[in-house]
């Protein structure tokens, strides 16, 4: 490596000396300027850098201390030799105490020219010694700053189980420790384990959780760390031939350098971490490590809130058909109920029952009966729209809710629905078979004081489907 040039101011009132001081410090590699007054070398220290300034104690207007004072005084002071002479030593005493790195004494026979070349790289040594530990020091308290922000992002991380909030707070933590402009998630599609699904993106603090974002497992560098269980750092991104132009489209993000990391638990990919652009410079080392630390916090807290979504899912579905359960229906209605009442909204029900179900089960078995009623569910589900609420009100007892629908169009509805579930035929090793289902049909009247009230008449009307000979819609 080149050595670097040192810039040296000399001080000296004697014009003479002061160019005998130049052209011995030049001879031993050193950039020397002189100025023969203090408020000359003061102007020249504010117009230019330098190194390192030796200066004689004794010059008109400002002596040496005060100058040293004053360049003291600066946070970005160079270092400084104070040049005395001989029985001045106090004097070198003070320079030290206000700041200057060394002294030279003046001798008649001019020996102090060559002692200063000597003081001089004894200067640079100590300089360069001292930048270096403040280097490790400043470095130590960086690392301490990021050690503690990786804490308090971990505890935030982990203190809440709701996933979109984990999501967002694991971004925000990972783009601005790194100083990153946009960061992205990608987990696996849960139905399509060979498509990697944009999650969540963050650009310049915007978060979004955008959707139909897809891209195949192995694909670009976001497919190739989760095939691999390897981290990347890429400072020249759209040179990589991984590079995918249609994915830098579609998320409104065009990388200039990256890193990506995957998310694992017990050795298993969950996702991507991805964090791009960086702020002026390129990613380094320290950056793929704090990256790496949070990815890995942030695997038990994803993990931990999919768990407490399952158990949340569980808690208000029906295990068998996946439709939400009777506890949760009656939940929903009630929210419904009030929200009809208060507005004066129609809304209708359809209760449902499979005719001679138990003769399935006898003839067939449970395991087919099963598969009925999952059938079942699929079709009412298919058949239904999004803001409609369907379950497993009991055994093979379905019930829906149905908003902003009055009687009429909920009767047609479950027309409709019986000659769906009528026409599907059932193949088994003892044969084939058919089913048929009865339906009451009920709507919210202000007559109508509670849910119960309005249950109790959408089950008279299955009832009476019933007792007409099954197959049939009836409304209350």
């Amino acid at each position: 490596m080149e050595k670097k040039a040192i810039h040296i101011l000399y001080l000296d009132d004697n014009l003479a000396t002061a160019r005998l001081a130049q052209k011995r410090l030049m001879r031993a590699g050193y950039h020397v300027e002189i100025a023969q007054d203090g408020e000359k070398g003061l102007q020249l220290c504010q117009e230019n850098q330098y190194d390192i300034v030796a200066l004689d104690y004794q010059m008109p207007g400002r002596d040496g201390l005060d100058i040293i004072r004053v360049l003291a005084a600066n946070e970005q002071s160079p270092s400084i030799i104070m040049v005395t002479g001989s029985g001045d030593e106090k004097v070198a005493v003070d320079a030290m105490k206000m700041g200057a790195s060394d002294y030279v004494t003046k001798d008649v026979e001019g020996g102090y020219l060559d002692l200063l070349p000597v003081v001089i790289e004894q200067v640079i040594q100590k300089q360069v010694l001292h930048d270096e530990r403040q280097a490790a020091i400043d470095a130590l308290h960086q690392r301490n700053k990021d050690l503690a922000f990786l804490h308090d992002a971990s505890q935030t991380l982990n203190s809440t189980l709701d996933l979109s909030q984990v999501i967002e707070q694991l971004l925000r933590s990972a783009t601005e420790i790194v100083k990153a402009e946009s960061g992205v998630i990608w987990f696996w599609e849960s139905d399509k384990k060979n498509l990697l699904v944009c999650k969540a993106l963050l650009h310049n603090t915007d978060f979004s959780e955008p959707e139909g974002i897809y891209l195949p497992a192995s694909e670009g560098i976001a497919g190739w760390v989760a095939e691999n269980k390897m981290s990347e750092v890429i400072n020249n991104f759209e040179k990589d031939p991984r590079f995918l132009p249609g994915i830098s489209s579609a998320t409104g993000i065009k990388p200039r350098n990256l890193i990506f990391v995957p998310i694992l638990t017990r050795n298993v990919t969950l996702g991507i971490l991805g964090v791009i652009n960086k702020h002026q410079i390129d990613f380094d080392e320290n950056d793929l490590f704090l990256v790496e630390m949070l990815a890995s916090t942030a695997a038990t807290a994803i993990e931990n809130a999919r768990l407490f979504t399952d158990v949340q899912r569980l808690s208000i579905t029906d295990e068998l058909t996946g439709l939400f359960s009777r506890r949760h229906f009656f939940t929903v209605a009630e929210q419904e109920f009030r929200r009809s009442a208060r507005h004066q909204h129609e809304f209708a029900m359809i209760m449902l029952d499979i005719d001679r179900f138990k003769d399935i089960n006898d003839r067939y078995g449970h395991p087919v009966g099963d598969t009925v009623l999952k059938t079942l569910a699929m079709d009412l589900g298919k058949s239904l729209r999004q803001i409609d609420i369907i379950s497993r009100y009991g055994g093979e007892e379905f019930v829906v809710l149905l908003p902003e629908t009055d009687c009429a169009t909920a009767e047609g509805i479950a027309e409709r629905l019986r000659e769906l579930v009528e026409s599907r035929v059932y193949e088994t090793d003892q044969g084939t078979f058919s089913i048929t289902i009865s339906l009451g049909v009920a709507s919210y009247s202000k007559e109508i004081q509670d849910v119960d009230a309005l249950l109790t008449l959408v089950d008279k009307a299955l009832y009476e489907a019933k007792a007409r000979g099954r197959n049939k819609v009836v409304s209350a």
